[in-house]
């Protein structure tokens, strides 16, 4: 499975576009990693 990584914000602009009713949403916070995904956006 593909590993994406957005803001809350990118989320839900994300799902609002979705006509499907079902999916699955799988969040990881991971504290090691903070630094490294801020140095990324």
């Amino acid at each position: 499975m593909e590993k994406t990584v957005m803001t809350v914000k990118e989320l839900i602009e994300l799902l609002s576009k979705q006509e499907d009713d079902e999916y699955i949403i799988h969040v990881e916070f991971a504290e090691e990693d903070e630094e490294d995904a801020e140095e990324a956006l």
